[in-house]
This record gives structure tokens, sequence and C-alpha cells, in this order.
């Protein structure tokens, strides 16, 4: 079990279900402890990661985004 909170980076380019993922993954149907962020742009989301700040554990991203489909921001 971690004593720390499991860290996501959600990347979506739809606000409203950022959030609702957001809130149902920190509320929890589960047994571990996370805590999401949100950027609803794939560039933003790159820069975030890239920027040496904090690490995430965790990526989830959607496929069709207006900038770059998901295949392309997991290269």
């Amino acid at each position: 079990m971690r004593d720390d909170p499991l860290s996501i980076l959600h990347v979506d380019d739809d606000p409203n279900l950022g959030g609702l993922v957001k809130t149902y993954l920190e509320r929890g149907s589960n047994d571990v402890d996370c805590t999401v962020t949100t950027e609803t742009s794939p560039t933003d989301a790159l820069d975030r990661i890239r920027s040496g700040g904090p690490e995430f554990d965790c990526v989830v991203s959607d496929y069709n985004m207006p900038e770059m489909n998901g295949i392309d921001f997991l290269e």
C-alpha cells in the first residue's frame, strides 16, 4: 500500500469530462488514494511533463483531440 497519493495527469480537451474524471478518481471507488491534474491541451500537458516539475505516476489521455491525437501525444 502506498503512503503517498498516486499522481495522475489526465489530458482531455473536454473540460467537463476532465472535471468528471477528476472527481471520480479522487473520490474513489477504489482503494488507492490519488490526486488528479487535468490539462485540456496536449501541448500544455507536454510542457508540464517536460518542465521538470512534479512527476506523474500515470498519464490518462483522450485519443481524439484537436491539437494532436493520443498516439502523437504518447510519442
